[in-house]
């Protein structure tokens, strides 16, 4: 089996960031209601 590791850490690395962004998203949206 083909393992590529940089483009599982690629995908893993925008994954992660993209999470952490709706997170601070979410956060920023509950202080704006608040």
């Amino acid at each position: 089996r083909v393992y590529d590791a940089s483009r599982a850490r690629d995908r893993l690395g925008f994954v992660c960031k993209t999470s952490f962004a709706d997170v601070l998203a979410a956060l920023a949206a509950e202080e704006g209601a608040a």
